[in-house]
């Protein structure tokens, strides 16, 4: 099983890290992985910012308390692989890369930073920035993925009693619309993105009024703007990309806690992992964005990765986020893309698919994306604890740029 939110690969070939497993990932993002217990990882921009994590099985708790740049590499091929792969960054073989870290035994043995565009949730420009381990990236929709994690801390806390409840009960205040259909749209709904109501964000840019998560964010009341939106399709059987759903999954975490969902995140997902400089973009009204508001360290995104690997726990064993729901909420909900070759479904705000969806893939051209998502790809996470392995790359050996899998559309805008 392949857990992730971004949806490319590059080549491994074009690495020359023939020690490397590599995965899909996002968009010109390279990404790879030993048996060894090591972690590269990278953020990419195009005008925008994307990134990508992958993670083996590892033991990790010393990043946590301090990321040493080591030049010691016990494996010989390996350290030859970093050295092509540090002549391959330098000569922009691999463009539009912000950073990248290579993490084995708990320490950093590799880590490069460039310079490169930046923007905030693909709308406000923040120009061209020389990135360091200090810098915040925008994470974009990876904040989706950060809001199952918080609404699954909230379920395990006895704040949110069930997800079978009904959507509009957390909103009480919309009288006029708490139909009997309305009323059918459960939380359970909200989080594969199956509530059923109209939602359009991938036929127009991300500066298009049209566009719906653009007219949510312009309306003066987001939730009635969501809530009130025609009802396509029967609540939990159709899966449209919303942010809308992603909004109303916040709202219910701060309406059930009490806890405005930055300051929720920063409680109970971040501080416990030692994560104390993050940025979660707000509206107007105060209201943080759900869908793509989070601004992250890249050595705090690889403590996120850790808690997924060990079943919810942090380095000390403490339980943050509950095995069952990381069970759950990886679980394929609903099918997302589909056509003669490529399935990818979806669970609670992460995305899910096999192997065999990037051999399928479109080409993606310089700056034209049709999501930015940090791409989580946990592979082996659940025959790990089956005594399962590492399962094998499955890139084209002669691919010579990042390919994106899915949807065969016209990219809109950047976002």
């Amino acid at each position: 099983m392949v857990l992730r939110v971004g949806l490319c690969l590059i080549d491994r070939d074009l690495l020359g890290l023939t020690h490397f497993t590599i995965l899909p990932a996002h968009c010109t993002v390279c990404t790879g992985m030993s048996r060894s217990s090591r972690i590269i990882w990278g953020f990419a921009a195009t005008g925008l910012l994307a990134a990508a994590l992958v993670f083996s099985y590892m033991r990790f708790s010393r990043v946590f308390h301090v990321l040493l740049v080591s030049s010691v590499v016990s494996d010989h091929a390996n350290s030859v692989a970093l050295d092509s792969l540090q002549r391959r960054l330098r000569a922009g073989d691999i463009p539009n890369l912000h950073s990248v870290l290579v993490i084995q035994h708990d320490q950093v043995i590799a880590e490069w930073y460039f310079e490169g565009a930046d923007e905030e949730r693909g709308i406000r420009r923040l120009g061209i920035i020389k990135f360091g381990p200090a810098t915040l990236h925008d994470v974009r929709s990876v904040t989706k993925s950060i809001v199952s994690l918080l609404f699954g801390i909230a379920i395990a806390d006895h704040d949110i009693s069930s997800l079978d409840s009904p959507v509009l009960d957390y909103f009480p205040e919309y009288t006029d619309l708490q139909t009997p259909e309305r009323r059918k749209i459960r939380l359970r709904d909200l989080l594969p993105m199956t509530s059923g109501l109209h939602w359009d964000e991938w036929s127009y840019p991300y500066t298009d009024i049209r566009n719906s998560e653009i007219a949510m964010d312009r309306s003066p009341d987001r939730y009635r703007y969501i809530l009130s939106q025609p009802i396509d399709s029967a609540p939990g059987t159709q899966w449209r990309y919303s942010g809308g759903d992603a909004a109303l999954v916040a709202a219910v975490v701060t309406r059930s806690t009490k806890v405005p969902i930055d300051i929720y995140a920063g409680k109970k997902l971040f501080a416990p992992l030692g994560i104390t400089k993050f940025v979660w973009l707000k509206d107007g009204q105060g209201i943080p964005f759900a869908a793509s508001g989070l601004r992250l360290l890249p050595s705090d995104m690889a403590k996120i990765g850790f808690l997924l690997l060990h079943d919810g726990r942090d380095p000390s064993g403490h339980q943050i986020v509950s095995e069952s729901w990381l069970r759950e909420s990886t679980t394929p909900q609903v099918t997302a893309v589909e056509d003669k070759s490529c399935t990818i479904k979806y669970g609670y705000f992460w995305w899910l698919g096999a192997r065999a969806c990037l051999q399928d893939s479109a080409v993606c051209r310089h700056g034209q994306w049709w999501s930015v998502d940090l791409g989580f790809t946990l592979t082996g996470y659940r025959d790990r604890h089956r005594g399962g392995t590492l399962q094998q790359p499955s890139a084209e050996p002669r691919a010579r740029s990042a390919r994106c899998s899915g949807r065969r559309v016209k990219p809109p805008a950047t976002r």
